[in-house]
Formats: C-alpha cells, sequence, structure tokens
C-alpha cells in the first residue's frame, strides 16, 4: 500500500485527486493522511467526496474514511469498469477539478464511461468548463485520447447547479514507462507536433454571471489589447 502525506508540496486537492487516480489505474491501494493539510479548511470538500466516491464507483473500490472534513482516506481499488454514472456535487464544487481525477480513470475502462455532472462549470480556483474542453481536451486528443464535454447549463457560485454530459472512450495508449530516460513517442499515440509552427489564430470566449452584458465585452476588448500588445493582430 503506498502512503501518501496530503499535505506535501501546496497541500491542497490536487494530490488527493491525482492520488485517488493513480491509485485505481495501477490497481494499487492507498493511504492518504493529512489531507488538504495546507489550506484554511483542511479535510474533504463535497467535490472531493464525489471524485472519490465516483472513483470507487468505477473501480468498485472500498474506502475508509469517507467522511466531510475526513483528513485521511484508505482507497483500494478493484478493477475499472464502463457505464453510465450521475453524480451531482450539491454545491457550486468545480466539475472541472471533479474531472482531473475521473477522467485518466475513465479512459482505462474497458468500455465507454458517461459522466452526467452537475455543480460548478465557471467557480474560483479552478480552470473553467471551457479551459477543459478548448485545452485540455486537444491536448489529450493528440495522445489518442477520446473525450468530449457537453455544457447543459452553467453553474456559478454560490448556487451551482451546472450540468455537463461528459463521454469518455477506451484510450488507445497501451502503456507508458516513465522510468524510462529520453522522450519519444507514446505508443498507441498519433500526435504530430511541430514546435516551430507558430500561432496561427487565437481565440476566446467570455462571459459573466448577474452582471451586464457590457462586462464581459469589456473583458474581451482588455484581452485583444494585451494580445495585441505582445504582437497577435
Amino acid at each position: 500500500m503506498l502512503e501518501i502525506d496530503g499535505s506535501l508540496g501546496e497541500g491542497g486537492g490536487q494530490i488527493l485527486r491525482t492520488s485517488v487516480a493513480m491509485s485505481a489505474i495501477t490497481g494499487t491501494p492507498a493511504k492518504i493522511t493529512n489531507i488538504r493539510g495546507n489550506r484554511p479548511k483542511p479535510g474533504l470538500s463535497a467535490q472531493h467526496l464525489t471524485a472519490i466516491t465516483a472513483a470507487a464507483s468505477l473501480t468498485g473500490a472500498e474506502v475508509e474514511g469517507l467522511a466531510l472534513r475526513s483528513t485521511g482516506i484508505v482507497f483500494s481499488p478493484g478493477e475499472i469498469k464502463g457505464g453510465k454514472y450521475r453524480m451531482d456535487i450539491g454545491t457550486a464544487g468545480s466539475i472541472s477539478l471533479l474531472l482531473q481525477c475521473l477522467i485518466p480513470i475513465a479512459l482505462h475502462a474497458p468500455e465507454t464511461v458517461v459522466f452526467d455532472i452537475t455543480g460548478g462549470t465557471d467557480v474560483k480556483w479552478s480552470p473553467p468548463i471551457d479551459y477543459l474542453r478548448q485545452v485540455t481536451l486537444p491536448a489529450l486528443a493528440l495522445l489518442g485520447c477520446s473525450v468530449t464535454i457537453t455544457v447543459l447549463r452553467r453553474g456559478y457560485y454560490p448556487r451551482g447547479g451546472g450540468r455537463v454530459r461528459v463521454v469518455v472512450e477506451p484510450s488507445r495508449i497501451s502503456g507508458v514507462d516513465f522510468e524510462r530516460q529520453g522522450v519519444g513517442p507514446v505508443e498507441g499515440a498519433d500526435a504530430d507536433l511541430d514546435a516551430d509552427a507558430g500561432v496561427n489564430v487565437v481565440y476566446g470566449r467570455s462571459y459573466a454571471s448577474g452582471l451586464p452584458e457590457h462586462v464581459a465585452k469589456r473583458q474581451r476588448s482588455a484581452a485583444v489589447a494585451r494580445l495585441r500588445d505582445h504582437g497577435y493582430a
């Protein structure tokens, strides 16, 4: 069993999400202590509870210590399986952070995985859902991973209530040796990156909740001006 101190480094939820995902993928039980030890409110929040519960459902795992504000868990995974999963964070907890834990696991399922998630799509201290759709997923696609995210309804702080549908197909990546020296192609991936290709186009999306329309337009104008200052016409 791996023992992981959740207070190391930035001591936040990322250690927990990554640890649970890697435990599920490798089939290795993990004991995680001092969860979010460097945060003002240590322990599991609603978003973390949802992530661990969903990961347990995906893998048939046994989990000890699963409770709100718990600072320690033991995650003992079984085999990853496909299927449809519905989850409600119950707050404006970040759907994006939840998916950081679940997508890597789902990619290793033998069948398609579909998530129907309710929570926050665009909240503080986490990537907005459009970052996952427009930045993370294209990067995963270069590695041979097929994931789609459909935003059915946006959810903001403090109410949440956003809804997202995620479809994850079994990954074609057959293995990665992290201990091998050097950098080379990943087996099963079809990435074709040209470091000298340059930037052809920059695009984005500006939106606001509970504010006048001109706020979103002002954000857009500021972003365009900053890009022009750096040579992007």
